[in-house]
C-alpha cells in the first residue's frame, strides 16, 4: 500500500488534472484519511516531531488568528506569485500543511470545482502544498527510522541536540 502522503498527493495531482466533483470528493477523502493518520502521530511531541516542528507543519492548530487564511488569502487572489513548493516551503508554517489543504478544500469560498477548473493558480498552490506534505512525511519517516532510533538505542545523545534526551554517563 502507498503512503497515504503519497495518495494524498496524487489524489490533489489527479484533481487539478480533471477537476470535477467526484475527484474533489476523492481528494477530500484522501485528506480526511491523512488527516487521521496524523492524528495518530500528532500526541507524540518528542523526537523529530519536536525537532522539526512537524506539529505545526502537518497541522498548524489552534489558529485563533485565523492565520491559515490570511496567509493564504494573497496567494489565491494571485497577487503573491509565491506558490511553487519550494516557496512555500520557505513560507509560514501555517500555509504548508494539512490546515491549509483543509482550507482549500472544504472553505466554502475557495472549493469549489469551477474555481480550481478557472484559476489555475489555485492548483498550483494545492499541488505544491501536498507536494510539501509527501516531502515532509517522507522526511519524518526516516527522521524517526533512521536517526531518532539510532540516537534512542545507542544511548549516545548529543547535548547539542535540542529536543532529545541527555544522558550524562560520566557523572
Amino acid at each position: 500500500a502507498l503512503p497515504i502522503s503519497k495518495v494524498l498527493n496524487q489524489a490533489a495531482h489527479g484533481f487539478c488534472n480533471k477537476p470535477s466533483a467526484s475527484s474533489l470528493s476523492a481528494l477530500r477523502s484522501s485528506w480526511v484519511q491523512a488527516m487521521l493518520a496524523w492524528e495518530t502521530l500528532a500526541v507524540l511531541d518528542f523526537g523529530p516531531v519536536e525537532t522539526t516542528n512537524a506539529r505545526f507543519l502537518f497541522q498548524f492548530w489552534p489558529d485563533p488568528l485565523n492565520l491559515v487564511e490570511r496567509k493564504l488569502a494573497s496567494r489565491i487572489a494571485g497577487k503573491n506569485p509565491d506558490i511553487s513548493a519550494g516557496q512555500l516551503a520557505k513560507a509560514s508554517v501555517a500555509i504548508q500543511g494539512l490546515s491549509a489543504m483543509e482550507y482549500l478544500l472544504f472553505d466554502d469560498k475557495v472549493a469549489k470545482v469551477r474555481n480550481y477548473a478557472s484559476r489555475k493558480h489555485l492548483c498550483q498552490i494545492l499541488t505544491a502544498t501536498s507536494g510539501n506534505l509527501e516531502a515532509n512525511a517522507v522526511e519524518l519517516n526516516r527522521l524517526w527510522k533512521v536517526d531518532f532510533a539510532q540516537r534512542f538505542y545507542s544511548l549516545e545523545v548529543e547535548k547539542s541536540h535540542p529536543g532529545y534526551f541527555y544522558l550524562n554517563l560520566e557523572k
